[in-house]
């Protein structure tokens, strides 16, 4: 089910508001969502797709706003239904005749949402848009939910739905994560096989987080690429903080983490803050080093990059590091191959025997020092938490772990677990509360 319609008529706050979440940016600026969004709304017991688009401009010839047109055009290609949102507050336009015309040939199922109807009387004058020829007509208010529960009747009675069993909705959700301009919409691009999101040498392009399921190798992705993400104090324009915050939200609601590094420039505390937020996150983590096309001494670049991780990201020393060319296609599937071994170990359970097993023969190859003049014991663990793992570990007195035996302890569990590029939590539990 794709959202068409002219710029800042609420296309993006219906789109939330039908798969309940706050996932499109939305603001009272024309032109604010560019690319295609993809969001499940469910209704009834039956689970649907929903498509957010650009402002449709049919005749403009400014590039970004053709990119925009193509994006709805392939939406529309690729829905079985259409919601053709107007501003019920406002007279028709133009360009308001010109897309219905553009809908009527298309084939395509047709509703027409009259948005910005808060009341019985604004619903009484949404009858003036029966004007474009289209039926069924739906006054609705997207800010207040008003109307949609019969936007969604119609959708669900009469086009045929099917049921979607929870099986079909499972995938490995993969945010692409980065700075800005450092290739992450021409990879989605290249894996997706098609113009999915604008990709742009021009900083900034891409402000929403984009949904896309990706089937790679008979394994089932959602994959999320994300605005480039800039230090906050030095963002000025308010719609890119929005984007930002839609960013870091991807973070949290993924599984694993691509964090993409630029092969022609070197690690700056953006990419450090990138990273920490993924960690501070829990969220499980690969690097992807892009533009390595373009890198001509190969070895030498490539020793240069591990030594600025090894000093640099530090706390994702255990991350795996895929060099690749997003624009060649070079070692892209490699990199989901990685992606899916990373997450196999962010959902791992170990069994308690073993954990256990396992963590005296850590303690005992090390046994820890004293502390202020005291030394933990430790007496047995269980895992009380996968995605991402965490473990509660019983001892004599909690205060009495140094931080250093802490980073010991993770080190040793992910080298004998093979916890690679997977934070791992530790929570120490005393005698009587210590």
């Amino acid at each position: 089910m794709a959202i068409v319609g002219r710029p800042n008529v609420g296309k993006s706050l219906l789109f939330n508001q039908l798969i309940e979440q706050k996932k499109a940016v939305v603001d009272d600026v024309p032109g604010l969502t560019r690319d295609r969004n993809y969001g499940t709304s469910e209704w009834r017991g039956y689970t649907f797709r929903v498509i957010d688009t650009g402002g449709y401009e049919l005749r403009e010839k400014d590039p970004v706003k053709t990119h925009i047109r193509e994006q709805v055009e392939i939406a529309i290609e690729q829905a079985d239904v259409v919601l053709f949102v107007v501003d019920g507050r406002l007279p028709l336009t133009e360009l308001d005749y010109q897309i219905a015309d553009r809908l009527r040939r298309s084939g395509k199922t047709v509703i027409v949402v009259v948005n910005k109807c808060d009341n019985e009387k604004h619903d009484e004058e949404a009858v003036d848009y029966f004007d474009l020829g289209l039926s069924p007509l739906f006054p609705v208010s997207a800010l207040h939910r008003r109307g949609l529960t019969e936007v969604l009747d119609e959708v669900v009675d009469e086009y045929h739905l099917e049921k979607v069993s929870e099986a079909d909705e499972k995938y490995i959700k993969v945010a692409v994560c980065g700075r800005q301009n450092v290739g992450k919409s021409t990879f989605v691009n290249y894996v997706v096989g098609e113009n999915r999101v604008i990709a742009s040498e021009r900083p900034g392009t891409t402000r929403d987080s984009i949904d896309t399921p990706v089937r790679i190798e008979g394994e089932d992705y959602m994959l999320i690429d994300t605005a480039g993400i800039r230090r906050q104090a030095r963002i000025k324009d308010r719609l890119e903080k929005l984007a930002v915050v839609s960013a870091l939200f991807s973070i949290h609601k993924a599984d694993v983490i691509i964090v993409m590094l630029d092969a022609t420039r070197e690690i700056v505390s953006q990419d450090l803050r990138i990273a920490g937020m993924v960690e501070k996150a829990g969220k499980s983590l690969v690097l992807a080093v892009n533009k390595w096309d373009l890198v001509e001494d190969k070895e030498v670049r490539a020793r240069e990059l591990r030594k600025q991780i090894q000093e640099e990201l530090y706390f994702w020393e255990s991350a795996p590091v895929i060099l690749l060319s997003a624009l060649k296609g070079k070692n892209c599937y490699k990199l989901f191959r990685k992606v899916k071994e990373v997450y196999s170990h962010f959902i791992r359970q170990i069994p308690t025997p073993e954990l256990n097993n396992t963590l005296h023969k850590i303690i005992e190859r090390r046994p820890p020092t004293s502390f202020r003049g005291h030394i933990f014991k430790f007496y047995y663990a269980t895992q009380v938490r996968v995605a991402p793992p965490a473990f509660e570990l019983f001892v004599n007195n909690r205060e009495w772990v140094h931080p250093s035996y802490q980073r010991y302890l993770k080190k040793s569990l992910r080298k004998y677990f093979g916890f690679e590029g997977v934070p791992i939590r530790l929570y120490f539990r005393g005698k009587r509360g210590k």
